[in-house]
């Protein structure tokens, strides 16, 4: 929880400025997705996604036939998990490619320590635009007839 406190730094004769102090809520946010992700990759790395039914299924695959970018994503960490990265590449490979790039991002984040500054409004609708014309270029690709996109049967 936060609480406002005065600040020393105004001048003669004008009111205190309130300010917000920082609190470590948000570590404790963070910390808890840590976890919670720590916990759902060792249930990945134990149970394959091609052998038990407790994952989800792609119900865009199941009702057209075709691939959304997703399709075989869990299968694919559980192969990297394993260390198996040409298995996690043929599975699909923007999750593959997407984990040297989060982990890259994940370090810089933590080099600025903690107080970040919010990127600019046209840098976050820069990089959203960007992604998502990513994924939709991945997605038509990876339907069009051809071997190298085909999802393994395993």
């Amino acid at each position: 929880m936060s609480e406002l406190i005065p600040t020393s730094d105004t001048a003669a004769g004008s009111p205190p400025v309130i300010t917000e102090a920082k609190t470590s809520s948000h570590r404790w946010l963070w910390g808890l997705g840590a976890v919670a992700l720590i916990c759902v990759l060792a249930v990945l790395f134990a149970l394959n996604p091609a052998h038990h039914a407790i994952y989800p299924v792609c119900y865009f695959h199941r009702l057209t036939g075709l691939q959304c970018p997703g399709c075989g994503g869990l299968r694919a960490v559980h192969h990297l998990l394993r260390g198996d990265i040409v298995t996690a590449f043929r599975f699909n490979q923007v999750v593959v490619l997407a984990v040297p790039v989060l982990a890259w991002l994940g370090v810089q984040r933590w080099r600025r320590g903690p107080a970040p500054q919010r990127p600019s409004w046209t840098r976050q609708m820069f990089w959203g635009w960007t992604i998502l014309g990513v994924l939709i270029v991945f997605w038509i690709v990876r339907n069009l007839p051809l071997e190298c996109f085909r999802l393994p049967a395993e």
